[in-house]
């Protein structure tokens, strides 16, 4: 695990200028994928998969809630294995504008949310609907139907729908499910009508 690098005062004043011309870019992104705009504590770190500093051309960036340190963000190359956590390097955010500025647009996304740029400069952004109106279907078609796969699903809606009638009937099925095999139809049940409640309730 390295640590931060360390700069001069100067390039820490001239990547806080370039940050700020970087929030209208950041509302225009959310407003494209009718997100709303969240910014980032930039005082917090970051993790970077190891090719990332390289200039690795697709890049999967996710957005978690912040920690004490961390400000949430991960930004991993999407073509290549999930890094192990010894190849993780971690910088301050508001270094990320020197490091990759071509990211730093999407770095306004809200908590939950997932961006991908791709090999030819196009991107994506998924909210946790989204994301579920994926993974659920995969997970009931038998395409996905692992225990890490509930506990990724179960994650998500703890982090993302917390309070809301989703987590108080999905959630506990899938993860006993994952934990000591349950009742296969219960959780198919359970997902069900998760994603009938994801398709049919206004939130994002």
């Amino acid at each position: 695990m390295s640590e931060p690098t360390g700069r001069s005062q100067a390039d820490a004043g001239s990547e806080a200028d370039r940050i700020a011309r970087y929030e209208r870019i950041q509302r225009d992104v959310c407003a494209t994928v009718e997100a709303p705009f969240e910014a980032p504590d930039y005082s917090k770190l970051v993790w970077l998969g190891p090719t990332v500093p390289e200039g690795n051309r697709r890049i999967a960036g996710s957005r978690h809630a912040a920690t004490e340190a961390w400000s949430g963000w991960s930004l991993i190359a999407a073509d290549r294995p999930r890094p192990a956590p010894s190849e993780i390097r971690f910088e301050h955010l508001f270094h990320v504008v020197t490091i990759r500025e071509d990211l730093l647009p999407y770095l306004g996304l809200p908590v939950g949310w997932t961006f991908e740029i791709f090999a030819d400069g196009s991107w994506h952004a998924w909210s946790p609907r989204d994301r579920l109106l994926t993974w659920i279907p995969n997970f009931l078609a038998d395409a996905a139907a692992t225990p890490t796969a509930a506990i990724a699903i179960a994650d998500l809606i703890a982090e993302q729908f917390d309070g809301t009638d989703l987590h108080a009937r999905v959630e506990d099925p899938l993860r006993t499910w994952a934990r000591d095999g349950g009742d296969p139809a219960r959780v198919r049940d359970a997902l069900e009508w998760g994603q009938r409640w994801l398709g049919t309730t206004e939130m994002r």
